[in-house]
């Protein structure tokens, strides 16, 4: 799996989320996760998202999994603005870079 953060590392606290979500992404989801791009901050959205998650099948406990853990990333970290897209192939990747 690769991950990728077009991050402004100083935004500690964006990456933080970003870290958490990512965190929980591979626990829900395992070797189904393929890939993360988060954009540089929560206000920075392509298609009204700010993360991009792809997975090998984006079917509805595919997409579950990911809405749950962006709920259960911002409730453990106290911080809000995770607005994610899923999706099975990387035709997202170049909008998101």
């Amino acid at each position: 799996m690769r991950l990728a953060y077009l991050v402004d590392l100083s935004r500690g606290e964006w990456v933080r989320l970003v870290r958490e979500f990512e965190r929980l992404l591979r626990a829900k989801l395992g070797s189904r996760l393929r890939k993360v791009i988060a954009r540089s901050s929560p206000d920075d959205m392509v298609y009204e998202s700010n993360v991009l998650v792809i997975v090998d099948k984006a079917d509805l406990s595919a997409m579950r999994a990911v809405a749950k853990a962006a709920l259960e990333a911002q409730e453990k970290t106290g911080l809000e603005g995770l607005s994610p897209m899923t999706t099975e192939e990387d035709l997202m990747g170049e909008e998101f870079a």
